[in-house]
């Protein structure tokens, strides 16, 4: 069989809950609060969709589009949602997003972005065609939020960049991912239009959780 991200779709979240309690989750879902007023949401790489369902129960005005490679995810998600009652504000697609968005998400605005622990699957090269595909696409004031791995400059970094080349290995070995080191997403990001607004370091600085805007519509 081939290897792929279809493979971990029932067993993801209780591995992650194995791995790291619910401080990824907490990361996610961070900013929520801050982000219940979007009305419609570009969700890349949701995997099997906790935030996605997370949001369309926080916010009952809020339509999603998710985007995600692998069917298994997608498929999961929409089963989360389905069990809440909230599936008909989510529409999905599957496209592997290293080659850019499906061009049926392209054709509206958007009042927020989410990719979480989604950017590190990818090159900068890729991220940079993706945050520049996204930005004509964001309303005014739109945000983008991020949950990632992060290196902390402290006695911490050896042991966090140890664990990080560990779970490129695994998910190297379980799917196939090709990614095996944390992209320079931040400098990508700044370069291809984008500010980051704030940022929450969590975990003891393994965790980020950022909000990022458009430069042009930053009110720094």
């Amino acid at each position: 069989m081939k290897r792929s991200f279809d493979l971990l779709a029932r067993p993801y979240r209780w591995m992650e809950y194995g791995a790291f309690g619910r401080s990824l989750q907490r990361c996610r879902t961070h900013f929520l609060q801050d982000v219940r007023g979007a009305r419609t949401v570009l969700v890349l790489g949701d995997g099997d969709g906790r935030f996605t369902a997370r949001l369309l129960a926080d916010a009952p005005h809020t339509c999603v589009v998710a985007v995600d490679s692998s069917a298994g995810m997608l498929a999961a998600l929409r089963t989360r949602c389905a069990s809440q009652g909230t599936c008909d504000r989510v529409i999905t697609y599957q496209a592997d997003l290293q080659h850019g968005l499906p061009p049926r998400a392209c054709g509206q605005q958007y009042d927020l972005v989410a990719t979480h622990f989604f950017l590190d699957c990818m090159s900068e090269v890729e991220i940079a065609r993706l945050a520049v595909e996204v930005l004509p696409l964001l309303r005014p004031g739109a945000s983008w939020i991020v949950s990632e791995f992060y290196v902390p400059s402290t006695w911490l970094q050896l042991p966090a960049r140890l664990l990080i080349r560990s779970l490129y290995l695994a998910f190297r070995l379980l799917t196939g991912l090709r990614a095996q080191r944390l992209p320079e997403y931040a400098r990508v990001f700044t370069e291809s239009g984008y500010a980051m607004q704030q940022r929450d370091l969590r975990l003891a600085g393994l965790l980020t959780a950022e909000v990022w805007t458009a430069a042009r519509h930053c009110t720094r």
